[in-house]
């Protein structure tokens, strides 16, 4: 009895760290959108988008009114969320949206015009308002954003 409880704890340890018949290691692929294009150029745009830390963006302005994301994140699954802060004047409000995105085929693996959509907000900004932008992902962690 003790063995056969051995061998199992040893089968569920193995699982877990697949190799090829080379010895590497073989790790699944990010899973994105179904939406979202496929060939190389796009999924090497995707992986380094969806890992950017975008940090103080703003993505626009309306009204007089200064929107600053101080986090937003894009997933692989075409969602995005961002947490910021609106003002107007001298009053400040902390506020938040999230959507959907999506990205033409990427011209480089670097280089992408990305559509995102504000689906829900409190940010007084109506969900629908869609903002389009080429992204360029530079060294480093940097990037470009060009509002088309």
């Amino acid at each position: 009895m003790r063995n056969a409880l051995i061998i199992l704890l040893l089968t569920s340890c193995a699982k877990g760290g697949e190799t090829t018949s080379s010895g590497e290691s073989s790790q699944p692929s990010r899973q994105i959108g179904a939406n979202l294009p496929s060939d190389s150029n796009s999924i090497d745009f995707i992986d380094a988008f969806v890992s950017l830390d975008i940090q103080d963006f703003r993505p626009g302005s309306s009204s007089g009114a200064i929107l600053t994301y101080d986090n937003l994140t894009f997933r692989p699954d075409e969602s995005w969320h961002a947490d910021g802060s609106i003002r107007i004047g001298e009053d400040q409000m902390e506020c938040s949206e999230s959507g959907h995105w999506s990205m033409q085929p990427a011209t480089s693996p670097t280089v992408a015009t990305v559509t995102w959509t504000v689906d829900a907000g409190s940010c007084s900004r109506s969900s629908g308002i869609e903002l389009r932008a080429q992204v360029s992902i530079l060294e480093d962690g940097e990037y470009r954003v060009q509002f088309r």
